[in-house]
Parts: structure tokens; sequence; C-alpha cells
């Protein structure tokens, strides 16, 4: 994918300090540690701006307390992995960990109603945008608070996502995710263009999951492996 014409070098130094790629994996060692761009390139692909512009600062590898989680599901209501959320100084750090997605690359976002209904997910409502912004890391007047990095999906189905989301919160105030239920997820088709309203021309809605607050005793666990594994 490339920049859009537009897109100056005040976009890029904003894309590239908004998104922050993390340590291991939360729920997997070390040597299995899903990164941002799971899945494997063709030889002479050009990299996408995420791994173009996904520096290392700011990076949170100390262990972060989930206190708050989404589970995927498909249209049928199939368990795709788990999305784990932590407040961190920085904004809320975002932790998705799928498998049997298609591969390729998908848009991602948090959007404002906490309803799932399939097949569609039309319920979710459009995209979390407490400041009344435009969409995209790259448009001028973006992004949204829910406007997330893609998600890069392997040939084996699996994808992951660690990232720093500096416009969300989990404190009550009009970006929180909170009260329990009251946000979604939503993954689309097809890529995030970064710029175009209202989500980055990137298709249909193929899986969606409710943001929650765990239960009292999972508080500060890790989210379980993709599967529930």
């Amino acid at each position: 994918m490339h920049f859009h014409p537009k897109a100056g070098p005040a976009a890029a130094l904003c894309l590239a300090l908004s998104l922050v790629a993390t340590g291991p994996a939360l729920g997997q060692d070390a040597g299995n540690a899903g990164q941002q761009g799971q899945g494997e390139r063709p030889a002479g692909q050009v990299k996408t701006p995420n791994q173009q512009m996904l520096p290392q600062v700011n990076r949170t590898d100390e262990p972060q307390q989930v206190t708050a989680t989404s589970v995927m599901k498909d249209a049928k209501g199939k368990p795709l992995g788990t999305v784990a959320f932590a407040e961190t100084p920085n904004g809320v750090l975002v932790q998705a960990r799928l498998e049997n997605v298609p591969p390729g690359q998908h848009g991602f976002h948090v959007h404002e109603a906490g309803k799932c209904d399939p097949p569609d997910f039309k319920t979710a409502g459009g995209h979390f945008n407490p400041g009344g912004k435009a969409h995209g890391y790259l448009n001028p007047r973006g992004p949204h608070a829910g406007d997330l990095p893609i998600l890069f999906v392997g040939e084996d189905g699996k994808g992951a996502i660690d990232v720093v989301a500096p416009g969300l919160s989990l404190r009550p105030g009009a970006n929180s995710l909170l009260p329990s239920g009251s946000r979604s997820l939503v993954l689309h088709e097809g890529i995030d263009d970064y710029v175009s309203d209202p989500a980055g021309n990137s298709g249909g809605r193929i899986a969606c999951g409710i943001i929650e607050v765990p239960m009292a005793g999972n508080a500060g666990t890790q989210p379980p492996k993709p599967g529930g594994k």
C-alpha cells in the first residue's frame, strides 16, 4: 500500500508517533511472540506504512495488567481469538491474537456501540470518534480515536497486533472504552487506506467483539492464546 499523495511529513510523523510496537506477545513466550506485521510477505514486496513507520518508542516491555478484553467472533459466531486492553501512561495498550482469519491485510477499528449482531455487525455503529475527527492516520483531519493499525494475517490464518492507542482510555471520560459492554471491535475484509472516510475503504465487517471488563478473579491475567488454547 502507498501513502496518500496529500500526506506530507507531518502526517507521516503523526503516524509514526501514534502507532507503537511492543515487545513479547501476551500469553506467548518470546520464541512464539506475535508481532505487528505477522505473516510472511513474498520477496520484494513493498513494505506497508505500518512496517515502515512503527518505531520502537515508548516501548511497553513490562507486563501489563489486563483491564478489559474482547473475544472476536465471525459471522457464524465462531471465536477467532482474544484482544486485551490495558491502561498505560501513553494511552491504551491493545494486544490482539487472532487465528482462522482470511489471509491478507484487514482494517481493524474500535466502534461506538457495544453490539455485535451477525452477520454484518452493523449494530456496532460507526467508529468510536468522540473528537469528531476524520478517519485515518494519514488524514490531516484525523484520526478517529478508535482507529487502529492494519491487522496482517499470514497464510496460516494467524494475525497479531501490539499497539498503544493514544486516543483511547480505560478511565472515565469522553475517550473511555468503558463501562463494560459499551464499545466493540470490528475487523474488516480489506485493507484500510488510512485516509478515506468513514472506514478507509476497508470493505465489509467480517468479525466483531464486545469490549468487556473481565471478572475480578481474572483481573491482571494474560489473555488466552488464539482459540482458547
